[in-house]
């Protein structure tokens, strides 16, 4: 005979623990009633997503530059900075006239340790 603990959390927060034991005889019925337990709400697969480790992630910074070649936006594109690590992950997107220029003054190309990609 196993014991299942199901906790299960309301909108505020609070939790509601029930204690599930079954025979190991009549497994069948005591899964298929506890198929709706097993379901999960929103906020514990935020909760449970925001738990994983971030460690072992591998640091990716990138400068990404998309050239507009389109006839009414002439020397416009946009550019995206990327960085994804231990530390988390950021996003920047802008639309520049010059976005050549614009990367060459940013701190993040200027620092060397970005990759640059032109699409």
């Amino acid at each position: 005979m196993s014991s299942l603990l199901f906790i299960k959390y309301n909108k505020y927060g609070k939790e509601n623990r029930k204690q599930s034991s079954r025979n190991s005889n009549d497994n069948s019925s005591n899964i298929n009633n506890n198929n709706s337990k097993l379901s999960m709400s929103r906020e514990e697969l935020k909760r449970l997503f925001l738990t994983f480790p971030t460690l072992d992630i591998p640091e990716k910074k990138q400068i990404i530059v998309d050239y507009n070649n389109n006839p009414w936006w002439e020397g416009y594109g946009n550019v995206k900075i990327l960085r994804d690590g231990p530390d988390g992950y950021s996003s920047f997107s802008t639309h520049q006239e010059n976005p050549f220029l614009y990367v060459s003054e940013r701190k993040e190309f200027a620092s060397g340790e970005y990759e640059l990609i032109i699409k």
